[in-house]
Parts: structure tokens; sequence; C-alpha cells
């Protein structure tokens, strides 16, 4: 398990899938993981040599409406690089991300079958987090004084499988400015550019 800017990230796998696993931390980690401030998140997993990114799922939280959509009824995206350019599709089967409260956080499961990714001859698997800026309309808002909370509690998240072990090759972004608020305002949290890597454990081959 490793740590980066308030969410742990935690990776297993089996013969069939990888399960990730990520869990809020901190106020600025909960505010992104329950769609607080409608920030995008993706999963981005990259080529093997960790230069391109190949394709993500989404949880596109700006597609909520300023009357607050239940954050359980986003639909969740697959997103892929068109040159400089991302499209975006459903998830294919065998693809899933389930959002779970394990006490006071938040966590998110989400399960990819391996011949969706591209691991190094080593087992590394290389993979950005990146979430979106707070839209301007959004700050404003955030800066009167609120009492509102945000969170979800879905599916459970996708579990079980060996063991692996999720590194990290450094971060970008950051988090929310933490300037002298007047009482009452709250501070959204900034966009993150993290840059991770999971390494697989041995593929189990199946008896036939």
């Amino acid at each position: 398990m490793t740590e980066e800017s308030g969410i742990e990230f935690q990776a297993l796998n089996d013969s069939s899938n990888l399960y990730l696993q990520i869990v809020s931390d901190d106020d600025d980690a909960r505010a992104l993981l329950s769609g607080k401030y409608r920030q995008d998140f993706t999963i981005w997993f990259l080529d093997p040599d960790g230069k391109k990114r190949a394709w993500g799922a989404r949880v596109p939280f700006s597609q909520m409406s300023a009357s607050g959509d239940n954050a359980s009824a986003v639909e969740l995206e697959m997103v892929s690089m068109m040159g400089i350019d991302v499209s975006t599709s459903p998830l294919p089967d065998g693809v899933q991300i389930k959002a779970a409260l394990s006490g006071k956080e938040l966590m998110y499961g989400l399960q990819v079958p391996l011949a969706m990714l591209q691991p190094a001859s080593n087992g590394k698997v290389p993979f950005d987090f990146v979430s979106s800026p707070v839209s301007e309309d959004i700050q404003r808002r955030s800066a009167r004084p609120q009492s509102t909370s945000g969170g979800q509690d879905a599916g459970g998240a996708g579990s079980g499988g060996t063991s692996g072990r999720a590194g990290h090759g450094g971060k970008g972004g950051g988090k929310g400015g933490s300037g002298h608020n007047t009482p009452g305002e709250t501070t959204p949290p900034g966009p993150l550019n993290l840059k991770l890597t999971l390494h697989l454990a041995a593929r189990l081959t199946q008896n036939e």
C-alpha cells in the first residue's frame, strides 16, 4: 500500500483480474472521492514504458447537475487517447468500479481484467491518478458559508486474489491552498496528477 495526497492505494491480483483499492485518508480526499466539488477523477493505465496513457476509467462527477444529483447515479466512463484528444465510451465488460464506506473513509474498488493491461516484463504496471480542477462556479459557491458534506454509499469494492504491491514514481499537481479563510468558508482541493506503479504478483495458470 502507498499513500499520496491523502489517498491510499492498494493493488491485488489473481489469475484473471487486477483489483485496485482507492481509499480517502483526509478531508480533501473525501471531498474528491465523494464528488462534493464535482471534480472528475480518472485512473489512467499507461504503456509499459510509462510514457503514454493507453486507457482509463473515469468517474465523471462534473456530469452532476447543480441541484445535486446522487453521486451514485453518475455514469462511469472508459477514456482513451486519440492523438491529443480524449474519447469516451461505456466501461467494457469486466471493468467495474464500486464505492463503499469503510468507517468514515470512502473507498473505491476497481476491477480490471489482466488481459486489458500491458505490464512490463518485471510485472510493473504504471498508472496515473488524475483529478480535474474545481469549476469557477463551484469555487464561487464554496466560498460562501455552507454545512453540507459530500458522500455516498454504494456497492462493495473489489477484493481478493493474490497479493501485489503498489508503489509510486512521483506525483504532480497538489491540494487546494490553505489560505486564511473566514469562518464557514471552505477551500476546494486542487487538481491531482499522481504517477504510480503497481506490481503484479506472478500470474497463476489454470489447470485444464
